[in-house]
Formats: C-alpha cells, sequence, structure tokens
C-alpha cells in the first residue's frame, strides 16, 4: 500500500473511532479493515459492471460462470471481446452488461484506457 494510501487509512480509522465508541471497540478488537486489492484491474472492474444493481449471490453466480469461459479462470480483453454475446448473456448477463463489459475490454484491448496508470491518478481524475 502506498505511503499516501497508509496516511489516508490511517486518518478515516481514527475518524471512525473516534465518531462512534462502539465501533473503536470492534476496530480494536478485530483491527481495521484492509480492503483486498484484486490483482488485475480489468478484472476489478469487470467485477463491478457485473455486480451492479443485482445481489451479491448473483453477481457470484454470474462471475463464476463468466469466468469459467475463460481458459484462464479470469477475463482478459482480447478474450471477451472474442466472445460471442450469446455465451455471455448465457452466462447470465443482460444485454445492457454485455455492451459495457465488450466497451470496457474495446477500451483496454486498444489502450485508449491505460488501468496501470489509474493507480497513480486521484480519484477525481480517475472518476
Amino acid at each position: 500500500m502506498p505511503a499516501s494510501t497508509r496516511t489516508r487509512h490511517g486518518k478515516a480509522v481514527a475518524a471512525l473511532k473516534g465518531c462512534d465508541s462502539r465501533l473503536a471497540q470492534v476496530i480494536d478488537w478485530v483491527g481495521p479493515y484492509r480492503p483486498i486489492r484484486q490483482a488485475d484491474g480489468f478484472t476489478a472492474l469487470v467485477r463491478a459492471i457485473v455486480s451492479q444493481q443485482v445481489s451479491k449471490y448473483a453477481a457470484e453466480a454470474i462471475l463464476k460462470r463468466l469466468h469459467g469461459l475463460f481458459p484462464a479462470g479470469q477475463p482478459e480483453a482480447e478474450a471477451l471481446l472474442a466472445l460471442p454475446k450469446r455465451k455471455l448473456i448465457a452466462a447470465g448477463l443482460s444485454r445492457r452488461k454485455v455492451e459495457y463489459l465488450r466497451d470496457l475490454a474495446g477500451h483496454v484491448a486498444d489502450r485508449r484506457l491505460d488501468l496501470g496508470r489509474l493507480a497513480r491518478l486521484s480519484d477525481e481524475a480517475v472518476i
């Protein structure tokens, strides 16, 4: 975790502990939340799109089927573009989410979107 992120994380934990004594006790007991970062930005964005406006359980089921469509078990931009839309829909994706995923994959595949660069940008710049 970069130093600036650690600093912000520490400030956020301190603020939460200062706002609520019961929450402070829980944080002291279990430790502060440590988010698990996705190893791959593309996979994280795919997960975000798939998970929008569906239950956690539905998203997990769809993601499991979606990941099963890829030889490595994880979506890759070029491979996603090569899949027929019907296979993506059969995995449980709406037609609209298929459009979003294919658009994302196209931007990543042709390098209009450099996912590696996003980590170096502010939240505002990424948005």
